[in-house]
């Protein structure tokens, strides 16, 4: 059985106190990056609110578990894993010491990508995780499990949609259409780049990081409800959100002349 097919527990095996088990290594999807009040304002995808959302879920049942977030560094700190504690501790009584973060792989690279973050998460605990479960958005898991496998560390993982279920919690199925589709184009892609040319530690999708920066993968919202995937670089989209933040303030210093 491929890395991108074989075991899945559900939900309900995970959250089952009878099921013995320390660590949950939450996988984010990324975070974004817009202007509010004046200034760049770092935020979750809509992608990484619903694994960590799912997270919460699992604490909750489970406060037993130490949840684990090796945090992509797309625009520095807060990093997505600063931001997913940030959302615990806003929407949960979940405490802050429930979760351990990691920030940067053991000669200090930043966690740009799945691989980059499965490298942190085993040098921090180690190929033999018999107490360890993968928890992450369901379309991505069979990628965040193949590279943990790359680097010689098996994890059964869960789905955050799948702890919510249980849960009984259906706000965010909403977005499953389009998320659906994500598994034919963003997964693929990475796929093509580790296991159809043999690198499956993601050498090539980290030397492309360098000139591009993380991937931004998120879900839009627009005022009529209307729902839109965003498909972008970190490295791109900054760039202009500053060019635009300036203009927006060039344009406020003349306003303030002219009064």
């Amino acid at each position: 059985m491929s890395a991108y097919e074989g075991n899945f527990l559900s939900g309900p095996e995970v959250l089952d106190p009878g099921f013995d088990y320390k660590y949950a290594v939450l996988y984010p999807h990324g975070s974004n990056i817009g202007i509010e009040n004046g200034r760049l304002t770092p935020r979750l995808t809509k992608l990484s609110e619903i694994a960590v959302d799912g997270a919460i879920e699992l604490r909750k049942r489970r406060p037993d578990v130490t949840i684990v977030v090796p945090g992509e560094s797309a625009f520095g700190r807060p990093d997505t894993g600063d931001l997913m504690v940030e959302r615990a501790l806003e929407t949960s009584d979940v405490p802050k010491d429930a979760f351990w973060l990691l920030h940067k792989t053991a000669k200090g690279k930043g966690l740009t990508n799945t691989y980059r973050q499965s490298q942190a998460v085993v040098e921090e605990l180690g190929n033999e995780a018999d107490d360890t479960v993968g928890v992450t958005d369901w379309y991505h898991w069979p990628r965040a499990k193949a590279s943990l496998e790359a680097l010689g560390m098996w994890l059964p993982f869960t789905t955050a949609e799948s702890l919510l279920h249980a849960r009984g919690i259906r706000e965010h199925d909403r977005y499953l259409d389009l998320i659906d589709t994500l598994r034919d184009t963003t997964e693929q892609r990475a796929k093509k780049l580790t296991d159809d040319i043999h690198l499956p530690k993601g050498q090539l999708i980290n030397a492309l990081m360098v000139l591009t920066g993380p991937r931004i993968v998120d879900i839009i919202e627009h005022e009529d409800g209307e729902l839109e995937l965003e498909n972008s670089f970190s490295r791109i989209k900054k760039p202009g959100l500053v060019l635009q933040l300036g203009l927006m303030q060039l344009r406020g210093v003349f306003r303030d002349s002219a009064a």
